[in-house]
């Protein structure tokens, strides 16, 4: 820490990776994967992977949908896991446009939740299944994690999934301020 500020390591991608794939060897674990990766940080420790990344866990909700980095995952075999679709209440979200109402809040989802007979929260995590994508909601309240697992008994239509897909504008809650001129810093490369 310099001046009470973690710092970056410029440590090599590629041997941490070949520590991962050890893991594998030694039945450690069955699968890794990346997290708050971009394209280019993914394909530079593709390239050198005897064990491919299995997974990509990066924020994803409906106002940052992470469209590119979501289709260039698929086309390697990956899965792409989401945290915080719902958002971060109380987190100031980094968007350059207009404030933004909070996910849960806003209205294209709760009316397709009143059509539903579903909250907003349950619809986001339909959508998100629905382009098989893995979501990981985060809550502590018991309530609320049956309901966001209570979201297989209803289809978002065509016309509802494109509606959502409208929200998206790059708005992120988690981005690491300070750390933009780092070189592994994610966020600097469009996906």
């Amino acid at each position: 820490m310099a001046e009470g500020k973690p710092q970056f390591c410029n440590y090599d991608h590629a041997l941490i990776w070949k520590g991962l794939e050890a893991c594998v060897d030694k039945g450690l674990t069955k699968a890794i994967g990346l997290s708050n990766y971009n394209s280019k940080q993914i394909q530079a420790v593709w390239d050198t992977a005897r064990i491919k990344p299995a997974n990509l866990q990066v924020e994803c909700h409906a106002y940052l949908q992470q469209k590119k980095l979501f289709e260039f995952c698929k086309e390697k075999g990956m899965t792409f896991t989401a945290y915080a679709p719902l958002g971060s209440p109380g987190k100031p979200m980094r968007y350059s446009g207009k404030p933004l109402t909070p996910i849960l809040e806003n209205p294209h989802l709760l009316k397709i939740a009143k059509n539903h007979s579903k909250t907003a929260a349950q619809v986001s995590l339909r959508w998100f299944t629905q382009r098989g994508i893995i979501v990981i909601p985060k809550s502590i309240n018991p309530g609320r994690i049956r309901q966001n697992l209570d979201i297989f008994d209803f289809q978002l239509t065509s016309e509802e999934m494109a509606e959502i897909a409208t929200l998206d504008c790059n708005g992120r809650f988690f981005v690491f301020n300070g750390y933009e001129k780092e070189p592994w810093y994610p966020y600097n490369e469009e996906y």
